[in-house]
């Protein structure tokens, strides 16, 4: 079988239908390519991370002003307001540079509902967001727009599995919270007991890790898992 017609792997599937997902629900609203003042969007109020790495962002800033950008942000126009969708670490990145532009897709004609939305999914399709950031967010896509969790599943190339255990997290107390929040020290909290020898894939890692975390944590809480 040549290579271009190979079948596409769960995962590959998987990450085709979120693609798929989102440019649905984008092409709901007029886009337009443009060049924006920095200073003129505003942050979204709805992101759902809450963590950005300072030396990464300089990183980027630097980046950006040795190659330029290499993919538009993407920003609604809401009441005469630059409100981001995605692209905040680029964003930033722009204001560490010092640029007084950035490339962006304008969209217009979106309501706050769907730019809620859209941020969610546009953000959860992204890396680096903390298991906590992805258990809110996750969170508010089913119990907020009655997303089930298999279309929670396709948005972020997740097992349903996978998506229950890392909603439960956000039942934690903010004290658990803080210990997993940043994604840094979700690796350090993921590897086996030291008499675990030997690999695990990263799914099973994963896994291992969220059981972990609640074993070990429920009791602090007095919680329950759902």
């Amino acid at each position: 079988m040549s290579k271009e017609n190979k079948p596409l792997s769960k995962l590959e599937q998987i990450r085709l239908a979120a693609a798929e997902q989102s440019n649905k629900n984008i092409a709901q609203a007029n886009v337009k390519e443009s060049k924006l003042k920095v200073a003129d969007i505003k942050l979204n109020p709805f992101q759902p991370r809450q963590y950005f790495d300072e030396e990464k962002l300089n990183d980027l800033a630097e980046s950006i002003k040795q190659n330029g950008l290499i993919q538009a942000i993407t920003v609604a126009q809401i009441d005469g307001q630059l409100i981001l969708i995605a692209g905040e670490r680029r964003l930033r990145a722009h204001q560490i540079a010092g640029l007084e532009y950035i490339d962006t897709n304008l969209l217009y004609n979106i309501t706050d509902e769907q730019l809620r939305e859209l941020s969610l999914i546009e953000n959860l399709q992204r890396e680096d967001l903390s298991l906590i950031e992805e258990a809110n967010a996750f969170k508010k896509l089913n119990e907020e727009y009655n997303k089930s969790y298999r279309d929670i599943a396709v948005i972020s190339g997740k097992s349903k599995t996978t998506i229950a255990d890392i909603i439960n997290l956000s039942n934690f107390s903010d004290e658990c919270k803080n210990i997993i929040q940043e994604p840094n020290k979700n690796f350090a909290i993921m590897m086996p007991p030291p008499n675990v020898t030997g690999s695990l894939h990263i799914g099973h890692a994963l896994t291992f890790t969220l059981q972990d975390i609640i074993t070990r944590y429920k009791r602090m809480d007095g919680y329950k898992t759902l």
